[in-house]
């Protein structure tokens, strides 16, 4: 490679190699070793998959939840996650509420729902439904007790091969942000490229 792309045909050191490689940008990085961001293998309870089949006519309908990693590089060598969770009206397509953070604990997943509670204008739900994997933080009591004081139902994935379908939404809204990984703390204004510039984050896939 050198020979080919670098003038002089002259043998170099390892070190003068080394120094070639990081000049040119030409070091190769480390395979990410991507993070499990469920667990559901908890015990708690679950809710039954009650969506199967239903289109949303109006906002407010369903609510679609997920949880994905965001990879924050340090160095070429060297990187960290932080985690986004999301909660997506299924009929708008409008991320309603949003949290990053460096853990996959509680916090962020709660802070997210309250977010999207604003959209209630602090009334109780009517017919709201919100939908999310079996992971531990979306059937914790906190979260459960949350989603119940504003009477909204609860519904959880089930272990079937469709069951991501349910969740197609917001994943193809985390297939874009895997895209835009660079946003990392311009996260704000990294969703609002996403959502197209809008007054309000939606996904239009």
């Amino acid at each position: 490679m050198y020979r080919r792309d670098f003038d002089g045909n002259d043998p170099i050191g390892r070190d003068w190699f080394l120094s070639l490689i990081d000049r040119y940008n030409l070091k190769v990085r480390h395979k990410i070793r991507k993070p499990r961001t469920t667990d559901s293998r908890h015990g708690l309870p679950t809710y039954p998959n009650i969506i199967k089949d239903l289109i949303p006519t109006r906002s407010n309908q369903l609510w679609v939840s997920d949880i994905t990693y965001i990879t924050m590089w340090k160095s070429a060598d060297h990187y960290k996650f932080c985690y986004l969770s999301l909660i997506m009206d299924a009929f708008t397509k409008e991320i309603v509420g949003w949290d990053v953070g460096p853990t996959l604990g509680l916090k962020h997943p709660l802070n997210a729902l309250r977010m999207a509670l604003t959209r209630l204008n602090g009334e109780k739900a009517t017919d709201l439904i919100h939908h999310s994997d079996r992971g531990c933080q979306y059937v914790s009591s906190e979260y459960v007790k949350l989603l119940k004081d504003n009477n909204i139902r609860i519904c959880n994935d089930i272990a079937t091969p469709n069951c991501c379908f349910d969740n197609l939404s917001i994943l193809t809204f985390v297939t874009k942000i895997k895209v835009y990984e660079n946003v990392k703390t311009h996260f704000p204004h990294g969703i609002a490229v996403l959502s197209g510039n809008r007054n309000h984050l939606v996904c239009s896939g």
